[in-house]
């Protein structure tokens, strides 16, 4: 078993209690207004029981395989089982925030998802959005990076309260806002 294996079986098993829910939904939102108030678009993701839910008042889509569906209530059970929006596919505008869950990321915004590498294939497809990684605690494991590997432009941590913004990596794409 590697080493993302392993990590990934140990953090499998943490559950957020309701409050972390909230407060990153609250540091989710002064993320956007401080550094992102310009995007046209943000993104959500659908969360599963361990991953933290946020919500958005604007114009909001999901990524939903290698597409972006607009936000909706009504919603269905897509691949592996994840809810996603019952509404028609969406263009999304270059320099839009996507929020990227994981189970485990490091301070430098490497990302361990869960092994499937759908976000890693939708964000390369997706080249010209933010990448704001979304966790309840920057983890301290330390893990070989591949090539398919995308790393997030800025880093939330619902635990500590920090907001970690690469304005370098961002520069470096042309997406500073």
């Amino acid at each position: 078993m590697g080493k993302k294996s392993i990590v990934r079986s140990l953090l499998r098993q943490k559950l957020l209690p309701a409050e972390v829910h909230q407060k990153a939904d609250e540091l989710f939102k002064v993320c956007i207004a401080r550094y992102f108030n310009t995007a046209p678009m943000v993104g959500l993701y659908c969360a599963l029981p361990d991953e933290v839910r946020l919500t958005w008042e604007g114009p909001c889509f999901v990524p939903v395989g290698m597409e972006c569906r607009l936000w909706s209530e009504d919603q269905s059970p897509g691949q592996y089982g994840v809810m996603v929006p019952n509404t028609g596919i969406c263009q999304v505008p270059a320099g839009s925030v996507v929020a990227v869950p994981g189970l485990a990321f490091c301070s430098d915004g490497k990302r361990l998802g869960r092994g499937q590498g759908y976000y890693d294939r939708f964000l390369a497809q997706h080249s010209n959005l933010v990448r704001l990684g979304i966790a309840y605690g920057i983890d301290v494991y330390d893990w070989p990076s591949e090539t398919h590997d995308v790393i997030m432009d800025a880093l939330i941590d619902v635990q500590s309260e920090k907001i970690f913004f690469f304005e370098d990596r961002l520069k470096e794409r042309g997406l500073l806002l």
